[in-house]
């Protein structure tokens, strides 16, 4: 997902830190929406190809632990990365 400018990774971490706990802040890190699959079942695999502007962007998940109904992302399952420029 795209990331407005200056965005780091405690400020992932606070947002989604929310989310899991039920709250959507205003004040999202994101400047647009997904880019992405949806989850597969075990032995399934896809191929994403996609063009994304030059810029920062989050590599998140939205899943969820299936026992502890915990998001992955809120437990470190993210990453920041840059495209072209």
């Amino acid at each position: 997902m795209p990331v407005r400018t200056g965005t780091s990774l405690p400020d992932l971490d606070t947002y989604f830190a929310a989310v899991d706990a039920g709250r959507y802040p205003a004040d999202s890190p994101f400047s647009g929406g997904p880019t992405g699959v949806v989850p597969l079942s075990p032995g399934r695999s896809v191929v994403l190809t996609t063009e994304l502007p030059a810029g920062k962007y989050a590599l998140v998940t939205w899943v969820r632990h299936l026992g502890s109904g915990k998001m992955y992302a809120a437990r470190g399952m993210r990453a920041l990365t840059t495209v072209g420029g």
